[in-house]
């Protein structure tokens, strides 16, 4: 999930600056690829006419005027000079469906030539002199988002110095440890995120890609952590998926006088997951809302919202998308069964009764329902099993302290009886400070679920708590139809970490 928000921010960040990269392209009044303005010329010397006749003067404005147009052609020859970057399909065309041809076109227009590749990247020329303004653009930002940082009207304080090396590669951070905060971890984000862009237009591989990041204490001038991108991007790395497995026949989910829904096939990508094509056709006079919020996966429930509307007598096609950090928590490569709880009604009038609430049951392998099967959980190494009763398991599989992030704890949750339960966290105490980590659940029966609550280290600091000992809480747990009365039972519950 971290690495989708991370490659979704940077090329967020890349577009703001491609789009005024292209403005600047497409308001010259020539629009050239590159601009012989932009490079100044070479300085030409003047010929050594000292022991020439005088008649040779007209040879010698020959020569100058040569020596002229060589160095003009030079300086426009390092205008034209073109950089290839290898960059993802997606920043140039932000998720949408597009061909080759209009890609190539949509560039073209910009007065930009590129190549597709068969990794489905695209190579894209960007003059010299548009892409070293551009880095250094790019690094004035930088350097004003640093000033904002420790300077602003925001700065916490935490953050006292940052330096950084020609090429973004190593980054340190001068810190006041008392008054440095989660507001002030989130920067080490930015840090990478900056690092990452700026290597990546300077043509570094991404695979080569790597910034470093040294916190050091104001002070004794030691650096007392460090960081890396990779290592970042290696805790956060999901599976990759061969969507080879999944069937790309035509298959209709639904067929009834009020809506069509198809699906079209499923593919995946490693920015967004596996994608399922559905096309809806709406045959009602009126305009339809699509949606979904509750879904499950082989008996996994995973959230996929699901929102779109069709006009009267429309159709049209779309998609959604489940991550794959839900299936390696679930430990598949590949989904056999999904179950979406679909409700269609008008867009015009919510109080109309739902023309339609229902399971759709997708198996995109194709495999038979008698086939399909429930992954079994695998034990974390230090979880920790709550409750294990006939109503409900509950299982810490571990804790993730970061000063950096958030104090997480994750937990597995399934319901073993034959009812859907609504199961909601309260009466909170880290180490025996009162704190309020909001989470509740409804879970119908028979499902399973992973999630987690999580606290803001910053409460930690406030509360003097330098170590988690002990989470005391309760589970209250209700029946769906009695959410309002007493709770049908209550788990008073403590983790050790």
């Amino acid at each position: 999930m971290i690495k989708r928000i991370l490659a979704a921010f940077m090329a967020f960040l890349v577009a703001l600056q491609l789009c005024s990269c292209v403005r600047g392209v497409a308001n010259s009044s020539s629009a050239p690829v590159s601009r012989t303005e932009d490079v100044q010329p070479a300085e030409s010397s003047a010929p050594d006419t000292s022991k020439a006749p005088e008649s040779t003067a007209p040879e010698s404005s020959a020569q100058e005027s040569s020596a002229q147009e060589s160095s003009a052609a030079e300086s426009s020859a390092q205008a034209e000079e073109l950089v290839p970057l290898v960059l993802p399909r997606d920043f140039f065309t932000d998720g949408e469906e597009m061909t080759d041809e209009d890609l190539q076109q949509m560039i073209a227009m910009q007065g930009y030539e590129c190549t597709i590749n068969p990794d489905g990247t695209v190579t894209w020329m960007l003059p010299k002199p548009e892409l070293d303004a551009f880095l250094q653009d790019f690094k004035d930002e930088l350097d004003a988002s640093i000033l904002e940082m420790t300077q602003g009207e925001d700065a916490a304080g935490g953050i006292i110095k940052v330096e950084y090396n020609d090429d973004l590669t190593e980054f340190d951070m001068t810190i006041d440890q008392e008054k440095f905060g989660f507001a002030e971890s989130m920067y080490q984000m930015a840090f990478y995120l900056y690092g990452a862009y700026y290597q990546m237009f300077s043509g570094v591989p991404e695979d080569d890609i790597d910034i470093l990041i040294r916190k050091i204490d104001q002070a004794t001038g030691e650096v007392i952590e460090t960081n890396t991108y990779k290592e970042f991007m290696e805790n956060n790395n999901v599976t990759p998926r061969d969507d080879s497995a999944y069937i790309q026949d035509e298959t209709v989910l639904a067929d009834n006088k009020d809506f069509k829904m198809t699906l079209n096939g499923v593919t995946w990508d490693d920015f967004m997951g596996t994608e399922f094509h559905i096309t809806c056709e709406n045959l009602t006079d009126q305009v339809l809302l699509f949606s979904s919020f509750m879904c499950s996966i082989q008996g996994y429930l995973v959230p996929v919202p699901i929102t779109f509307t069709v006009e009267a007598h429309e159709s049209i096609d779309t998609s959604f998308y489940v991550y794959d950090v839900y299936l390696d928590q679930i430990g598949l490569d590949y989904i056999d069964q999904i179950s979406l709880e679909l409700e269609v009604c008008s867009a015009e009038n919510y109080e109309e009764p739902a023309l339609f609430k229902d399971d759709i049951v997708i198996y995109p392998t194709g495999k038979d329902p008698s086939e399909i099967l429930i992954p079994e959980r695998i034990p974390a190494e230090d979880e920790q099993v709550l409750v294990d009763d006939e109503r409900i398991t509950y299982v810490i599989l571990g804790q993730n302290m970061s000063t950096e992030w958030t104090y997480e704890v994750n937990v597995y949750l399934e319901n073993r009886s034959d009812k859907s339960l609504y199961i909601e966290m309260t009466d909170t105490a880290v180490n025996g400070t009162p704190m309020s980590p909001y989470w509740m659940m409804q879970i119908p029966a028979g499902m399973r679920v992973y999630s987690s609550f999580s606290f803001n280290p910053d409460n930690f600091d406030i509360a003097g708590i330098k170590e988690i000992e002990q989470i005391d809480f309760k589970l209250e747990v209700y029946e769906d139809t009695e959410v309002l009365d007493e709770p049908d039972q209550v788990y008073e519950l403590t983790y050790l970490p």
